[in-house]
């Protein structure tokens, strides 16, 4: 969501229109029609992206944190490979310092998504890495904004670092405080104007003045990837008005093809679609009935058109292209997409791995003995 707040936030500011970027690269020949396969098949190709030290490398071959942390995620909510699961953890314990204070201070959006994974782990939250993650959130309430987690600048993030907080710390199962609840229900768009109304912007630097209305030509006004993230934290938080409202948004800027833009009215993008799959579910509806079906189309089947199909390079397939990568495989696309095939809202109540499984190994008797063979049980997982 931030690479794609970043790269429009450029083009804005060099007048060229967002809508320009839109062009969906169509999948051919899709591989299946099962978001259940299509996520796997999705997470197969993430994990490949992974080192063998237990990250997602950038374009400078250096740890991509944020990839690396909403993979660990994609791979416990669809249940695939939980050696590579188990890596990503390893590596996140050993530089958990270095992961949490990406500027020198420490950025509660990235606790609250580790919150999770401990969850998803059995590890201890207080003893991450060597770090107690729910105190160093707690030390972040409030440093720039009453109510706000974080002291960094708010304006591209606010909305999605609060609800990954809010959700690390349901995770966990510790009490969300009043305050931060509050401060999201805050940043809400009011009754006006309607286009506007249940939606949420990045961060609302005064909340006493109306939201703009959602313009993808200006990328102004809310978006659909803060609501539904702030949907999913405001379910887990037990405010159904707010959610209900959140919802209306979302149903609104659903497109003909059930696709969604990050700005209504704008082109639809993989990393949006998922993102409001999740807040549909997490809202206590059916992404593939009810209002969100626009003729044969739904969100899923729209999120489905993303994935690359036996038409691509057989090492490229199953990952997601985006309207961004030319329809190559994008990791962004493919991690967060597989959130959206899943169709798990966070936090995840339990990683869908299967139970460790087992192998049996015989060992062959001696020539010179009479000792019957030796059946061993071997945990296919570990960690």
């Amino acid at each position: 969501m931030l690479r794609l707040r970043a790269l429009v936030a450029a083009l804005v500011a060099v007048s060229l229109p967002v809508t320009a970027l839109a062009a969906h690269p169509a999948a051919a020949a899709p591989l299946t029609a099962d978001p259940a396969v299509a996520a796997d098949l999705a997470s197969v190709w993430l994990a490949g992206q992974v080192g063998a030290s237990g990250f997602i490398p950038n374009g400078a071959n250096q740890p991509d944190v944020s990839s690396t942390l909403d993979a660990a995620l994609a791979l416990a909510a669809s249940g695939t490979d939980h050696a590579t699961f188990d890596r990503i953890l390893s590596w996140l314990q050993a530089n958990a310092l270095t992961v949490i204070t990406p500027n020198g201070s420490d950025d509660p959006g990235r606790i609250g998504a580790l919150l999770m994974l401990a969850h998803l782990a059995g590890i201890t939250p207080t003893q991450f890495g060597g770090l107690d993650l729910p105190a160093r959130l707690a030390a972040t309430l409030g440093t720039l904004h009453a109510g706000l987690y974080g002291d960094g600048d708010p304006t591209y993030d606010g909305v999605y670092r609060q609800s990954l907080a809010l959700m690390g710390l349901h995770a966990i199962g510790a009490p969300l405080p009043v305050t931060a609840v509050d401060w999201l229900v805050a940043q809400q768009c009011g009754a006006t104007p309607s286009s506007a109304t249940g939606g949420f912007l990045g961060y609302r630097a005064d909340t006493t003045v109306d939201c703009p209305a959602p313009d993808p030509n200006t990328f102004s006004g809310p978006d659909t990837n803060s609501t539904a993230i702030a949907v999913e934290a405001l379910a887990a938080a037990g405010r159904s008005a707010a959610v209900a409202a959140g919802l209306d948004f979302l149903a609104a800027a659903e497109g003909a093809d059930g696709g969604f833009a990050f700005i209504p009215g704008g082109g639809a993008d993989p990393n949006s679609e998922a993102l409001v799959i999740q807040a549909i579910v997490a809202g206590g509806e059916n992404p593939s009935a009810g209002r969100w079906v626009k003729g044969n189309a739904t969100p899923v089947t729209a999120l489905l058109t993303w994935q690359l199909g036996t038409t691509a390079d057989a090492a490229d397939q199953g990952a997601l292209a985006s309207p961004y990568s030319n329809g190559a495989p994008d990791v962004f696309a493919t991690r967060q997409g597989i959130w959206g095939l899943v169709g798990a809202p966070f936090p995840l109540a339990a990683a869908a791995f299967p139970p460790p499984a087992t192998t049996t190994t015989t060992v062959a008797p001696s020539t010179t003995s009479t000792t019957t063979p030796v059946v061993q049980a071997t945990p296919a997982f570990t960690g």
